[in-house]
This record gives structure tokens, sequence and C-alpha cells, in this order.
């Protein structure tokens, strides 16, 4: 599945799994801003608006994740192995690989 825009993302929100950083800022385009992502900032994210686009490996929820969030999808994450959610946390889950 080829990703151009963050809608498409949201179409196919399995194919951003195991992309980079760089990959991910050239499917955003510009206009998008790069910042670190997670409690201990390891992670990465990119923010545009109410949109953003994450990535962290892990931390508090072990196994690594991608995301995205809007203020029309809520926060959807995209999950890889061994991911322990968090009590509380609202996100909806979808299985990566």
């Amino acid at each position: 599945v080829l990703l151009n825009s963050f809608e498409d993302v949201v179409a196919n929100p399995r194919a951003l799994f195991g992309k980079s950083a760089d990959e991910v800022a050239k499917i955003l385009g510009k206009g998008w801003t790069k910042g670190s992502y997670g409690k201990t900032g390891t992670g990465w994210k990119f923010t545009k608006g109410d949109k953003s686009i994450f990535y962290h490996e892990g931390g508090r929820h072990v196994g690594p994740y991608y995301g995205y969030s809007s203020g029309v999808t809520g926060k959807v994450k995209i999950i890889g192995p061994g991911y322990k959610p968090l009590p509380g946390d609202k996100a909806s889950i979808i299985q990566g690989n």
C-alpha cells in the first residue's frame, strides 16, 4: 500500500507499521513539525494542526507502537508484538504485524 498523506495513513493504518521517521516525513510532505514523543522522549511524532502521527519503542508499554490522532479519528495505535496497554488508555488498538 502506497502512503502519500495523513488521510492515506488513516485509510491504511497497518501500512504505517515499520516506517522510519524519514519515511513518514516523506509521506506527510511539507508543513508538519517533527518532535520527540513519549514520557522519555525517545519516540518521534509529526504534528500539524490537530493531527499527529507518532512512534515509540515501547517504554512502559514494552512493545513498539505507531499511531495517529486527530479531532475526527481520536487516538489510534498500531501495535507490535509484546505491546502491553496501560490502564486508562483510551486509544483504539489495531494489530500491526
